[in-house]
């Protein structure tokens, strides 16, 4: 785990009950439990500073009970507001002009969505709001920011959530089941039952019913949350959400007893969630079995869920049963987990990332501003901003762990690195791991594809071996069979990762050094002597670099017969990434290979036979 996200409290000890709440361009909204409105203006500062909230209007009376719902149809200037079981819609300027939608009452739940629909083969902006009440579900449509029209379409069940996943697709959960509603045909199709076991199963490969499942492959299950304090320094934000970035909507109250979720996420795709386990489907209504072969596994039942570009952000409640408690042994004797209310995971990987705890009370919502630039959390009498830590700092934590897919799932993820320079520390990154693996974890093989799959020069990889197997490319000369352990010591060391990934940073820390997680790795092997280490008997080192031998010889063969190829095909250049030292590594004599100029591309002319 690593440190994400630091909760700041913006607003504390309101005098009245929060019970929704919706974030647009500069504005924070709250609706309250006695019908009043909190208009807030938001003013974000330099990056790495807290916001600050200044209440501008308080519109009293604004429902006749407690605000359950909020929404906002920015293109529209429409504000929807879901209260006493009716909805309805004011303008979004003046909240006023109030329009009830008498065909909404007994409403609980609604949802929202703004996209482009391809009408008659012509793009159109379009709006649509969907109210479940009394048994049915009453869509509202908006073409190009003007009304259209409304449908209604039976509903056999209660509906306890919904989300649109596409303009003209609705994904529906009843206490039983995941279903989907086709816009505006009306049909109704079974995707799955809404149960922990069976949202298990269908991740897992194995179909369920229903026309939801398509691919194959994977194995249910996750790693469970190992809580930490979780706080860090804010820096920049996260972004994402695309088209889904000029809507927003605000859920009601305490969901103690709500088991079903359905939340948006980045990428066109929905996460369905019932009690501690999360499937994801895309914008057809199908399980993205080709992206996660696994279901999302929390540490608890969350109670809201958002999102950024990289994390899923649910809450719960820190005093609630967890699905898979935490450092717990069969022994009895291991400590007792810390509690927590929020829980952050990376989207692509689904590994836990940080759990947080916000002290001053439990909260009970959790949205996205900006197209999922800003987090919200929201209690009865609290509102906090999860600020995140720059994203240069998470790059170098997590590398500094040695979890480098989780650093190649945050960079491709991040909305904060240059596109242009996400393939270079990409890269860099997928470079570190295959030292990683050739010499800390034996695994020679697979080191050797990911060398390949760079690009790498043979050289790197004969280099990595001792010298009685590498001669004069050998990185570390000292060649004795108890440095030969697979797993302790390598003996080598690695090219940083990218110096620069786009992002300035906190403003507070831009002139901080950051750590060298490369540096800090080797220092940490320095600090071992190779006597406190487990050795390993004279014949087993032998094994092992036996193995190693193995693989680096099938490797020349393969590269040697590309160069064969080459010359067959009378090719002048060929191209290889090779790394290039630093200011810093000028002696030679150090033994380090390493720089920080990362990896390069190198032209080799006129290729020769006996190359490699």
């Amino acid at each position: 785990m690593h440190h994400a996200f630091t909760a700041r409290a913006i607003l504390r000890q309101l005098p009245v009950r929060i019970e929704a709440a919706v974030a647009y361009s500069d504005r924070l909204l709250l609706g309250t439990a006695t019908g009043v409105l909190l208009v807030y203006q938001v003013t974000e500062p330099a990056r790495g500073k807290l916001p600050t909230v200044t209440l501008v209007e308080t519109k009293r009376a604004f429902a006749r009970r407690a605000v359950e719902q909020l929404g906002v149809i920015k293109e529209a200037g429409v504000l929807v507001c879901l209260a006493d079981g009716l909805v309805t819609l004011y303008d979004l300027h003046t909240l006023s002009n109030a329009t009830p939608l008498n065909n909404t009452k007994g409403a609980h739940v609604l949802a929202l969505h703004t996209g482009i629909d391809h009408i008659d083969g012509i793009p159109t902006l379009s709006s649509k709001l969907a109210v479940y009440a009394k048994r049915k579900v009453v869509v509202l449509e908006w073409r190009d920011s003007e009304f259209y029209k409304s449908y209604e379409y039976p509903a056999a069940e209660k509906i306890v959530a919904l989300h649109f996943a596409a303009p003209g697709l609705l994904v529906l959960s009843t206490a039983r089941e995941f279903l989907t509603l086709q816009l505006p045909r009306g049909q109704w199709d079974d995707l799955f039952p809404a149960d922990t076991a069976s949202l298990r199963t269908v991740a897992g490969g194995m179909p369920a019913g229903g026309h939801g499942l398509d691919g194959s492959g994977g194995a249910p299950g996750a790693q469970p949350p190992q809580p930490s304090s979780g706080n860090a320094a804010g820096g920049s934000s996260s972004s994402g959400g695309g088209m889904w970035g000029s809507w927003a909507l605000g859920l009601a109250g305490s969901a103690t007893d709500v088991k079903t979720t359905i939340a948006r996420m980045p990428g066109e795709r929905l996460l369905l969630c019932h009690k501690d386990i999360g499937v994801f489907v895309n914008s057809a209504g199908k399980l993205c079995r080709s992206e996660y072969a696994e279901p999302m596994a929390f540490g608890r039942a969350p109670t809201g869920i958002t999102y950024t570009s990289s994390y899923v952000v649910a809450i719960s409640h820190s005093t609630g049963p967890s699905a898979q408690p935490p450092g717990s042994s069969s022994n009895g004797g291991a400590q007792a987990p810390q509690p927590f209310n929020v829980e952050i995971r990376n989207i692509g990987t689904q590994a836990l990332v940080q759990t947080l705890l916000l002290p001053e009370e439990e909260p009970i919502y959790v949205f996205n501003g900006s197209g999922g630039k800003q987090v919200w959390a929201i209690g009865p009498h609290t509102v906090w901003r999860l600020m995140p830590a720059p994203i240069q700092q998470q790059v170098e934590d997590v590398l500094s762990a040695e979890h480098y897919d989780e650093a190649i799932s945050l960079v491709a993820q991040s909305d904060n690195i240059l596109e242009s320079e996400k393939e270079e520390l990409t890269m860099k990154i997928r470079w570190l791991r295959a030292r990683w693996l050739f010499c800390e974890k034996a695994r020679y093989e697979e080191a050797l594809a990911e060398f390949s799959d760079l690009g790498a020069t043979p050289t790197e990889a004969i280099a990595l071996c001792p010298e009685r197997i590498a001669g004069e490319l050998a990185q570390d000369p000292s060649d004795t069979e108890s440095e030969a352990d697979d797993g302790d010591d390598g003996g080598s060391r690695s090219p940083p990762p990218a110096g620069d990934t786009g992002e300035k940073g906190d403003a507070d820390k831009a002139d901080e050094p950051r750590p060298d997680p490369v540096a800090t790795q080797a220092a940490k092997d320095e600090g071992t002597s190779s006597g406190d280490k487990h050795r390993r008997r004279p014949n087993a080192s032998r094994m092992v670099w036996k193995d190693a031998l193995y693989a680096v010889m099938r490797y020349l063969t393969e590269q040697r017969r590309w160069l064969q190829q080459a010359l067959k095909d009378e090719k002048r250049e060929l191209e290889y990434v090779v790394r290039v030292l630093g200011d810093d590594d000028d002696d030679e004599d150090s033994g380090s290979s390493s720089g920080n100029g990362g990896t390069g591309r190198s032209h080799v002319d006129e290729p020769r036979d006996d190359a490699g």
